[in-house]
């Protein structure tokens, strides 16, 4: 799942980028699908009107998040859409979880003065020609974490991470739906996957001690 987002205040940004997305997949250990459907939960518990796209599997699910549309990424005339959806207005930020080179296609439905943040990758080099939409760029670099962030950065980490992890257990926030499976089923299952026979779900291997 990719989505889109539009907050209504600038300043929600770099708070809500820095501190949730990174914390998510570095104190949680979740992949970055998983992250995509926290971040979507998150935005909307800050108000703001939040577009996907995903596949059509997750539509029912995602629209009863209070997400505002979905969108088939698989289908070329999705971006026509999301524009006609829109109207006038364009998307305050776009939050990419594929590549820098989808990130990169993504670019055009952001509006002035808006933001690109790339989670998966990064962008080398400007999506647009410059002085056009004023566009800034921005990267989740966990990786970079580890040299370059401090121990008071760690620590506020650590404590957002077990915030979230509380509303995971008390239900505030839900978790993309999973099934277990033992590490000597696990050619089954994903075998399952594969032939269509497990969908809308990951699966999630338990490795006995």
């Amino acid at each position: 799942m990719r989505w889109l987002g539009a907050p209504d205040r600038l300043e929600d940004l770099t708070d809500f980028t820095r501190d949730l997305m990174t914390r998510m997949e570095a104190d949680l250990g979740t992949r970055l699908d998983w992250v995509a459907v926290i971040l979507a939960q998150l935005a909307l518990r800050r108000n703001w009107r939040v577009w996907v796209t995903a596949s059509p599997v997750h539509r029912e699910r995602l629209l009863a998040l209070g997400i505002a549309g979905t969108f088939d990424y698989r289908d070329e005339g999705w971006r026509a859409q999301l524009t006609a959806a829109l109207g006038p207005r364009r998307l305050f930020a776009v939050f990419d979880t594929t590549s820098g080179a989808y990130a990169r296609g993504l670019a055009p439905l952001v509006g002035y003065n808006g933001h690109l943040v790339c989670i998966q990758d990064r962008l080398e080099s400007p999506p647009l020609s410059p002085f056009t939409t004023a566009l800034s760029l921005h990267e989740v670099a966990l990786n970079s974490a580890h040299g370059h962030a401090t121990a008071e950065d760690w620590r506020e980490w650590r404590q957002a991470g077990a915030q979230l992890l509380d509303a995971v257990r008390i239900g505030a926030i839900g978790l993309q739906q999973h099934i277990v499976s033992a590490f000597d089923d696990l050619p089954a299952s994903l075998s399952a996957l594969k032939h269509g026979r497990i969908k809308g779900q990951k699966i999630l291997v338990r490795i006995e001690a």
